[in-house]
């Protein structure tokens, strides 16, 4: 009988981060530096495009894989998108990974940052850390799961923002943000409902069920495309109508709205996911030609 090895390889540390999306945390920093920073290279901007890839992406999938092992192996999302499980036997490694791969960013965030993008940094840290953690396990909490998972691919932003200074013009750009990310977990949850209730783990969409969760994604879709215009005027109506494209998916899923393991509601979040991408690209370019323009 083979034997499990407690050696940590550069490949586990790797795939632990999710290549796959390293873009959903690299983007909104790049994106919060250029915004405040102009179109300026230099060392924060090399340095967090690392960390948000590598070392916060690690603390993220790395103590998720060591705490959340076993619950979520009934998750029919779990195992998509580059998600592995390391063997037990690598966790007390994987911990050390952690800590040297996000203590040496923070000493220097701290160095050349403000001090509010530090305590901004020192909450993600945090937030990070409860999603997960026994004790805390945000996850497992209805309400408190989707506004932490939302934070935590949100955050990168504002602290892109803060770490060079910037002002509270881009708060209202980062409530929609918000929103709409509160919107995708929950909208991706409800496929999770019945496998999750089997398995006694608690979600927002468990506790709303697959039809009010639907309805809550669809009004969250529908603030999120209209702030930009209430805050912004004219140069929100882009940003609105790629976000109408949200309001569509819901309203597609309504049908099936007491039926949380329909197909339907699985295809969605695979289409959701491609839609991620090219709005985030799409609003992403938009933000810095409008910083540039102005």
């Amino acid at each position: 009988m083979a034997t499990q090895t407690s050696k940590l390889t550069a490949s586990d540390i790797l795939v632990t981060t999710r290549p796959f999306r390293w873009i959903v945390t690299v983007a909104p920093f790049v994106v919060g530096y250029f915004a405040t920073h102009g179109f300026e290279l230099g060392w924060p901007l090399y340095v967090g495009v690392l960390y948000f890839a590598i070392g916060y992406n690690l603390l993220l999938y790395g103590l998720n894989n060591i705490f959340a092992h076993e619950p979520d192996a009934h998750k029919p999302r779990v195992g998509g998108l580059g998600a592995v499980a390391l063997a037990r036997s690598k966790h007390r490694a994987l911990w050390a990974a952690i800590v040297a791969l996000n203590v040496p960013f923070l000493l220097y965030f701290i160095v050349v940052g403000q001090a509010n993008a530090t305590v901004w940094l020192l909450g993600m840290l945090f937030m990070a850390a409860a999603y997960s953690v026994p004790g805390l396990r945000y996850k497992e909490v209805p309400g408190l799961d989707t506004f932490t998972s939302a934070f935590q691919y949100t955050s990168p932003f504002i602290f892109g923002v803060l770490l060079m200074g910037g002002d509270n013009f881009w708060v209202p750009a980062y409530l929609t943000f918000f929103i709409w990310a509160m919107a995708n977990y929950t909208l991706g949850a409800i496929q999770d409902i019945t496998p999750d209730r089997d398995a006694k783990v608690d979600s927002v969409a468990t506790k709303l069920g697959a039809e009010n969760a639907l309805l809550v994604c669809l009004g969250s879709y529908l603030v999120a495309a209209v702030l930009p215009v209430v805050y912004y005027g004219w140069k929100g109506v882009f940003a609105a109508v790629v976000l109408c494209w949200y309001v569509a998916l819901c309203l597609s899923l309504v049908p099936f709205r007491q039926r949380d393991e329909h197909h339907n509601f699985r295809k969605a979040w695979r289409v959701l996911t491609i839609m991620n991408y090219v709005t985030g690209t799409l609003i992403s370019l938009y933000l810095l030609l409008l910083h540039h323009w102005a």
